[in-house]
């Protein structure tokens, strides 16, 4: 371990414990839209203005209300009226504070792939725990506000270890799974300071730090720990069936479950940038470390058309090189950024199957780029066809095709 790095750990363990934390205020937007949303004295008009007084926030809810989460089949909302009767006033008023904190939370810095991470979970934790809210009598956007926060303590810990990382020389590398685990035991410390400092209600307290001040955490509580564990089962690569299988779930929320996630990475879309691509970072200073590949079984080849479908009017065709059970490896014309969510097609254009995929590495390869890819909350389909030309790929003799 170089000399410089040795004590990162310890001095991220020092600033909780003397309180040493960078804190965001509640986002203004937010505190605005919340006192007009109190006062009661309001139309969904004021909540579109008040909104839309923040264009960052207004193109972000125009976003969301257009996602496959929110959206029905129709024409696309245009107007910032229609996506406040869409989404609801009290649900833009928790959307304002997830819009404003994203900016912080994934800020540039040395470990911007694990800040990525951790947000992405924030919000998935934050979506989920508002859909299974209604099913178990609770409030859908104390929910939201309470998953988005529970996990918000990793993002705050990710950000004082940066403070601590040596500014210059070299830094002891860790996977990306190295400095999630570093930063997990300070999640609730930290989470219950930020709902502290915001002067959030008891019960939200108690719901992302249970056991704090003597609260009974209840149902919420409850609520907000599956639903970050089922994320964090998205976030692994485990199938949307896998998923919903979940002993805690109640048996009428398992179907919703699986509605759900197949919007989910299209919601997330919308609501967070992708971080960004960083082809000139040197690998030897960077302090996420890049396994060789992130796939641990039998890479076969590849023999089907792909397709990246960020720009779904014009598909930017892709090469397959292998796959494995754990994912798939393709050559991109483009870099596409680490930790990001995509949508890929996979097969011919007609019969063509989509699905999401977390970009686990990007490494340039001549004047392409070599990128690994594992779904992300795959439904039944996509897990079969994956399966099947992983077996497919063997031949008959158990050896990989020879591309002619």
């Amino acid at each position: 371990m170089p000399a410089a790095d040795a004590n990162s750990l310890a001095g991220l363990a020092q600033l909780v414990e003397r309180g040493d934390l960078v804190v965001p205020p509640y986002p203004a937007a937010a505190i605005k839209l919340r006192r007009l949303i109190e006062g009661g004295d309001y139309g969904l008009g004021d909540v579109a203005t008040a909104a839309g007084a923040d264009p960052a926030l207004a193109a972000t809810l125009l976003r969301v209300a257009n996602s496959s989460m929110y959206r029905a089949q129709g024409p696309a909302i245009t107007t910032l009226g229609r996506a406040v009767h869409r989404l609801g006033a009290r649900s833009i008023a928790t959307m304002a504070v997830a819009a404003a904190l994203s900016a912080t939370a994934c800020g540039d810095g040395a470990l911007v792939e694990v800040k990525y991470r951790v947000w992405r979970r924030s919000l998935c934790c934050a979506l989920l725990s508002q859909k299974l809210a209604t099913t178990r009598g609770l409030d859908g956007e104390e929910a939201f506000l309470a998953g988005l926060l529970f996990g918000f303590g990793r993002s705050v810990a990710v950000g004082c270890l940066e403070r601590v990382l040596p500014k210059q020389g070299p830094v002891q590398q860790r996977t990306l799974l190295e400095w999630l685990a570093a930063v997990e035991p300070y999640r609730c410390e930290l989470a219950r300071r930020v709902a502290e400092q915001w002067q959030l209600p008891s019960e939200l307290v108690a719901a992302i730090s249970p056991k704090s001040d003597g609260v009974e955490a209840g149902g919420l509580a409850e609520l907000v720990g599956l639903a970050d564990r089922l994320t964090g089962l998205a976030d692994r690569g485990d199938s949307a069936e896998q998923i919903a299988g979940d002993s805690g779930l109640l048996p009428k929320e398992r179907g919703a479950l699986t509605e759900f996630l197949s919007a989910l990475p299209a919601a997330l879309e919308a609501l967070m940038d992708s971080p960004k691509v960083m082809p000139g970072r040197s690998a030897s200073v960077a302090p996420v470390s890049k396994p060789k590949t992130h796939f641990t079984s039998e890479p076969r080849k590849l023999c089907i058309k792909l397709a990246d479908l960020k720009n779904r009017k014009d598909p930017r065709p892709l090469e397959g090189l292998t796959i494995s059970l754990d994912g798939i490896c393709f050559h991109s014309p483009r870099p596409m950024a680490e930790s990001s969510v995509a949508r890929l097609s996979l097969g011919e254009a007609k019969t063509a199957l989509e699905g999401w995929f977390c970009i686990l590495a990007c490494v340039s390869d001549g004047s392409r780029f070599r990128v690994e890819a594992q779904p992300f909350a795959a439904t039944r389909e996509l897990r079969e066809l994956l399966n099947a030309l992983w077996s497919d790929a063997a031949g008959p003799s158990g050896r990989i095709p020879v591309a002619r």
